[in-house]
C-alpha cells in the first residue's frame, strides 16, 4: 500500500497544479479515516454525543410547513408565530450546519417555508385592511 501512495504522490508532484512541496503518503492514507464526516459507511442514527443543535433544522422544517399550510387555512395567529419561529430556528440551524452539526437542507427548507408562511400571512392580513 505505501508503494501505491508513493506513486500517487510522485504523479501528483509532476502535475502543473500540484503544490510545490510533496504531500506525505500518511496524509493520503488518513484522508478518509473510519468515522470521518466524509465516510458514508457510518450510521446516521443519533448518538449520545450529538448536540441539541441537530434538532434546529427539523424543528424549523415542521414549523415552516405548518406556517405555509396554515396561511391558506386561515389560522392567522398560529401561522405568524410558527413562521417567525421557523425563520429563527432555521437561521440558527444554518449556522450550526455550516459548522458540521445538523443538516443544511432541513434548516434551509424550514427557513424558506417559515418566511413564505410569515410573509403570506402578513400580506393576507394587510390586504384585508
Amino acid at each position: 500500500m505505501p508503494a501505491l501512495t508513493d506513486e500517487i504522490v510522485s504523479r501528483a508532484a509532476r502535475c502543473s497544479f500540484a503544490p510545490a512541496r510533496a504531500v506525505p503518503s500518511s496524509y493520503i492514507l488518513n484522508l478518509f479515516k473510519k468515522g470521518d464526516r466524509r465516510d458514508m459507511t457510518i450510521s446516521t442514527a443519533p448518538r449520545d454525543n450529538d448536540s441539541p443543535a441537530t434538532a434546529l433544522g427539523p424543528t424549523a422544517l415542521v414549523l415552516g410547513a405548518f406556517s405555509a399550510v396554515g396561511t391558506w387555512a386561515f389560522l392567522f395567529p398560529w401561522t405568524v408565530l410558527a413562521g417567525a419561529l421557523a425563520v429563527t430556528f432555521g437561521a440558527m440551524g444554518l449556522h450550526y450546519a455550516r459548522q458540521g452539526t445538523g443538516r443544511m437542507w432541513t434548516a434551509a427548507a424550514g427557513t424558506t417555508l417559515g418566511a413564505i408562511g410569515f410573509i403570506g400571512t402578513a400580506t393576507l392580513i394587510w390586504g384585508l385592511y
